[in-house]
């Protein structure tokens, strides 16, 4: 940042600073006075310049992720801080180390506004724009949240399950109980059922839900054995009364194909696994890195289990799963990114498996 032009690059960029609400502020303060403290006298700025810096930090940064999504730093590219946010985008942000790129994931016309995501999207509507608001001061009106305010069109990301029992489809959640309402009823767009719900009933399932799942975040720290319990409780709960896709059992999901990988029950980490590549099939677009990076994860769950008990069968589900993933991910990431040789690497090791275990 020693360079005049790249620093006055970050001055151009909005810092909101009239909209941060005083306690966002006040560690601002804090952070500035340890500057003074580091920095020579003639190299500071002054404390108001220093705290419109920090909301600019606060306002432009991106996580800096590995291949696999996961963030392990953070960092200002001026240029990328100009794309605006869509629920929906058109494009990612990945990285290779430290270099950013931005790549396409759904075909972009002429004139066509180039857009990405700043948060996470799996989550329901309603989280997703109050968290915009909070952290970016915009209320979002992508098209993807203007489509699912439209009551005939059920969010999965919130939606529940239906009660047959021989039909799993997304039903548009019941109001709040504090709107007054006690009984929910609701057609089936598929199976036509009409199905009621007890809404005092189903909030305080979902209540107890999520106290297991809290107890168990709690314990994952101390022993995963004991916090497994909780999170299967949780499940348990949320599988007779969520969506597939909702985020809540999206999240339960992940928490025990971590937990299951730790513990190397392959099998119910697969189980898990395997579901939550349908669930993020009904979220997101088929070049989606999430979407590719589930997959692979998947396929190497399956290539955890011993070598003896993968069948042949096995090895033509991981050889598709691997041939998918690396389809998305030369999208996503491109073809000389070390997460996409790695698939391609397993992918060929597979194909020579599957040509010994024929020849057997």
């Amino acid at each position: 940042m020693s360079d005049p032009a790249s620093f006055k690059e970050i001055e151009n960029l909005q810092s909101n600073r009239n909209l941060f609400k005083q306690e966002k502020i006040e560690p601002f303060v804090q952070m500035s006075m340890v500057v003074r403290e580091c920095v020579p006298k003639e190299a500071i700025l002054n404390s108001s310049d220093m705290i419109e810096l920090f909301c600019r930090f606060t306002e432009n940064s991106f996580s800096i992720m590995d291949g696999e999504m996961i963030p392990n730093g953070a960092a200002i590219y001026s240029n990328t801080s100009l794309i605006n946010h869509s629920c929906q985008p058109n494009c990612v942000v990945v990285f290779e180390k430290s270099k950013m790129m931005i790549r396409c994931i759904e075909p972009i016309m002429k004139d066509q506004e180039i857009t990405i995501n700043y948060i996470d999207v799996s989550q329901p509507g309603e989280e997703r724009r109050k968290e915009l608001q909070d952290r970016y001061y915009f209320i979002c009106r992508c098209e993807l949240c203007e489509y699912y305010k439209s009551k005939s069109h059920v969010d999965p990301r919130s939606a529940l399950r239906c009660q047959n029992p021989t039909c799993s489809n997304a039903i548009e959640p019941p109001e709040s109980l504090e709107l007054g309402v006690e009984e929910y009823t609701s057609t089936c767009s598929v199976c036509s059922k009409e199905i009621h719900y007890d809404v005092a009933d189903v909030e305080k399932r979902l209540s107890v839900a999520l106290e297991f799942f809290d107890k168990g975040t709690e314990l994952r720290d101390q022993d995963d054995r004991q916090a497994v319990t909780f999170f299967e409780q949780t499940f348990k709960i949320q599988q007779e009364l969520l969506y597939e896709a909702n985020y809540n059992m999206i999240r339960t999901r992940k928490t025990l194909v971590e937990i299951y990988c730790n513990l190397k029950d392959w099998k119910k980490a697969l189980d898990h696994s395997l579901k939550l590549i349908e669930s993020y099939r009904m979220l997101y677009s088929k070049s989606h890195p999430l979407l590719s990076l589930q997959i692979y994860s998947t396929a190497r769950i399956y290539l955890s289990f011993d070598y003896n008990d993968i069948k042949v069968k096995d090895l033509e589900k991981i050889d598709e799963l691997l041939r998918e993933a690396l389809k998305g991910l030369e999208i996503t990431h491109g073809y000389q990114h070390p997460i996409t040789k790695m698939v391609e690497m397993n992918l060929w090791d597979v194909e020579g498996e599957l040509g010994l275990k024929k020849g057997e």
